[in-house]
């Protein structure tokens, strides 16, 4: 009865060893799966929008991204999500307020202080081009038409 009991554990062994074969384990299995799932929307069902179920997570993940291309790829994300970091970096109130304290200013104070002026759209519209206008008349002028010098 031992023996018998044995061979039928091993069996049951043998069985699970191939049943667990048939599935990646390692950590880059498990990471694309969790990503491919992550952009993913399992709360429609595939038969009702396969497309939103396909990828409702990554659009509502992008939702503020601008549609410049006509497909996206993994350079695109890496860029999207560079330009978000920047824009929370940047934007960011809890940033240390600048302080040029000895006259002299850090490189993230400089970063926040012109992205903060690049990002002010109604001292912009305000002002327009008025100092690029003045910068190029400092140079003697420049013509945006060839003919006109």
């Amino acid at each position: 009865m031992k023996c018998e009991k044995e061979k039928h554990l091993q069996n049951e062994l043998k069985t699970l060893r191939e049943e667990a074969n048939r599935y990646c384990l390692t950590t880059d299995c498990v990471l694309t799966t969790a990503d491919i799932l992550r952009r993913m929307d399992l709360t429609v069902r595939p038969c009702d929008n396969f497309w939103r179920y396909s990828c409702g997570g990554w659009l509502r993940e992008h939702r503020h991204e601008p549609v410049e291309h006509e497909s996206w790829g993994v350079q695109d994300d890496v860029e999207a999500k560079i330009r978000q970091y920047i824009r929370q970096r940047m934007g960011s109130s809890r940033a240390v307020p600048c302080d040029a304290g000895a006259g002299r200013m850090t490189s993230d104070c400089k970063m926040r202080l012109l992205y903060s002026r690049c990002m002010d759209v109604n001292t912009l519209n305000v002002i327009g081009a008025r100092p690029l206008q003045d910068i190029l008349d400092e140079f003697g002028g420049w013509s945006a038409h060839p003919g006109l010098n």
